[in-house]
């Protein structure tokens, strides 16, 4: 996407929500006012929250705070958030970096979390949720990513919180105060949900935190799983006798779970699919599947897409309409790749076009070989279907057909987006597909844990096998509702270190 569609794509937009005298540039004026630094500060929170009524000044122009969450409520329901935080990159840089455009945590969203906490509503707000809220945003010491809350969960909780209350000690260090939160927030809600922040280890993630703990500090890099809430019980079906510990200082967590399997394969990340030609690598983990069914007796090709989007569109369950605008997804890799084929011919780089014909012979091929597979699904396209898509995108540009083809190329890469965006996809010894942080290399396993909504991946941490290191959350299709679990399952005490 260049400048020009992203220009277009943001006067669709405007047309469609029935705004007709909005320029772009004016987009880009409101754009710049919402990624003041003043948004972003995390005590800022707490005072609009106590606030009895906020006024906004900007130089000389006063503005409704009102109007302020409202237009921001507009703008992350309708995704503009994504695409002015794309055309403020290209016209910065002249170039789309997935990173910088894609991230969960974009900052002309902040407005939505003001929203979101309404002194006055009564809704009664878990820690769990204030620490996921938090790390939207910035502090210039990481332990104010916790402070700075606590007004805000005890005006709403009250005399619920009493026996688990935090009180600010700065004389603590990063570690502790992140470890005694977390720890909090397990107690309140009586399970793991916050757990579900842990993204994987990455070089920014602050020392000295054990695997199991969130690094608040850090803006969030992936769309959770699960929201951290306090009253929606476990899904998976094992014993629900999870008892928190009570130690809100241990650095080790103690847990009870069963281990499903291991990881054998893993795709390539987001970037290298949607920027780098490498969806023949991602076909591949379907191509190469062991087995003639899944181990829940559907087709692989079905658990393979439906994993790619964890099995959800638009915030509903994928059904027939995700299983048909999914051929798009694959069309339009294949569209891209030529196209760049294109573009290096005609700046004359024989190696790279060489290499990346290469790419696409082998893409190809495997796309012939899974529509042949597994044609009656009308998911994998044959390479005549992909050239007829590309000729009502290239040549029928204004018709139904290729107004419907858009439509449903944008619905299904918004669906992987929201799902793949630093996670990658992997295959276990058993055969089961999922998806988790592009962290995972084989030999990490597959865990579902007591008190947990979701499955984990673990890796072991040293020779003892009671020892685990927490890698991230899962989507494991199959498995999300306990299809995976016998009636009666004996569990196995393990600790987070």
């Amino acid at each position: 996407m260049d400048g020009f569609q992203i220009i277009g794509s943001l006067t669709g937009l405007c047309k469609d929500l029935g705004i007709q005298d909005v320029y772009v540039q004016d987009l880009l004026h409101y754009a710049a006012f919402l990624q003041r630094p003043w948004f972003t500060r995390i005590w800022v929170v707490q005072e609009s929250f106590f606030s009895a009524a906020t006024t906004v000044f900007c130089g000389k122009r006063e503005i409704k705070w009102a109007a302020i969450k409202e237009s921001s409520r507009i703008v992350v329901q309708t995704g503009m958030d994504t695409l002015l935080k794309a055309y403020v990159s290209y016209a910065t840089h002249f170039s789309l970096d997935v990173d910088a455009i894609k991230l969960p945590n974009n900052r002309l969203a902040n407005q939505f979390i003001f929203g979101s906490l309404q002194r006055g509503d009564g809704e009664a707000i878990s820690l769990g949720q204030l620490l996921h809220y938090s790390r939207f945003f910035e502090a210039s010491d990481p332990r104010d990513k916790v402070f700075a809350i606590l007004g805000l969960w005890r005006f709403t909780r009250g005399n619920q919180i009493a026996q688990i209350d935090i009180l600010p000690d700065y004389k603590k260090d990063i570690s502790g105060v992140y470890i005694e939160a977390t720890m909090a927030a397990i107690q309140e809600s009586g399970n793991l949900d916050v757990l579900s922040l842990v993204e994987g280890p990455y070089s920014e993630k602050t020392a000295q935190l054990p695997s199991w703990i969130p690094d608040y500090s850090q803006g969030p890099r992936s769309y959770p799983l699960v929201q951290p809430s306090t009253l929606t019980p476990p899904s998976l079906l094992l014993p629900t006798n999870f008892e928190p510990p009570r130690d809100r200082k241990m650095r080790v967590l103690p847990v009870q779970g069963l281990q499903i399997d291991i990881i054998e394969d893993v795709a390539p990340a987001y970037g290298d699919i949607m920027n780098n030609f490498e969806l023949g690598l991602l076909l591949k983990l379907l191509l190469t599947y062991p087995q003639t069914s899944y181990p829940t007796g559907e087709s692989p090709c079905n658990a393979f897409w439906r994993t790619l989007i964890k099995d959800n569109i638009r915030g509903n369950l994928a059904g027939k309409e995700a299983q048909v605008a999914f051929p798009t997804f694959i069309m339009q890799r294949i569209r891209e790749t030529r196209q760049q084929i294109g573009i290096l011919e005609d700046y004359e780089e024989p190696d790279l076009e060489s290499e990346l014909k290469a790419i696409l012979q082998e893409t190809e091929m495997i796309i012939e070989s899974l529509s042949s597979r597994y044609g009656e699904e009308k998911v994998i396209p044959t390479l005549s279907e992909i050239d007829a898509m590309v000729h009502v995108e290239e040549e029928e540009e204004g018709s139904l057909a290729e107004q419907k083809l858009e439509s449903d190329r944008k619905d299904i890469e918004e669906a992987f987006r929201v799902a793949y965006f630093r996670r990658r996809l992997f295959r276990t010894t058993a055969g089961y597909f999922g998806l988790t942080s592009q962290s995972v290399v084989p030999g990490d396993c597959v865990w579902v844990l007591s008190g947990a909504r979701v499955p984990f991946v673990l890796k072991a941490a040293d020779a003892r096998e009671d020892r685990w290191q927490l890698v991230s959350e899962s989507y494991v299709h199959g498995v999300m509702r306990g299809d995976a679990l016998t009636d009666e399952v004996t569990l196995r005490r393990i600790c987070l270190v």
